[in-house]
């Protein structure tokens, strides 16, 4: 029984091993974390703080997302721009606001936003081979 068990594996543990081969690797997942910081002026509401603190932790956890997705090693081969980063990375990359806190420092405000990223390069990849892929159907 045990001899006939070991000569099924040996006949599909070529197959198996080519579908794991075969398989997408795991998806890669980085977390990026940015605070944005406004310095309040006199005219200045909390609240417009506040979306300025925001955005300016948006634009930051951005431009680390995207100066991460360029070392990533399997797209480095594609020699991607980092216009083309950006363009292809267009709604891929999940921005989550966190904590906002508020200090004053002698006569000025300061307010503060986290926000943290969430970048998966596996997805980054197939929508750029999907996009490239398209492309040169098109041409």
């Amino acid at each position: 029984m045990h001899r006939i068990s070991f000569l099924i594996g040996l006949l599909f543990m070529p197959a198996v091993s080519f579908l794991l081969t075969a398989w997408p690797a795991a998806a890669e997942v980085h977390t990026i974390t940015a605070t944005g910081e406004y310095r309040m002026a006199a005219k200045d509401t909390p609240e417009e703080a506040k979306q300025r603190a925001l955005l300016g932790a948006q634009r930051l956890v951005l431009e680390k997302a995207w100066a991460y997705l360029q070392g990533v090693t399997e797209l480095k081969p594609l020699r991607l721009s980092l216009n083309d980063i950006q363009e292809y990375t267009r709604g891929l990359i999940e921005i989550t606001e966190g904590a906002s806190q508020s200090q004053r420092e002698g006569e000025t405000v300061i307010v503060r936003t986290d926000v943290t990223a969430t970048v998966d390069s596996t997805l980054v990849l197939r929508r750029i081979n999907a996009i490239r892929q398209s492309q040169a159907v098109g041409d």
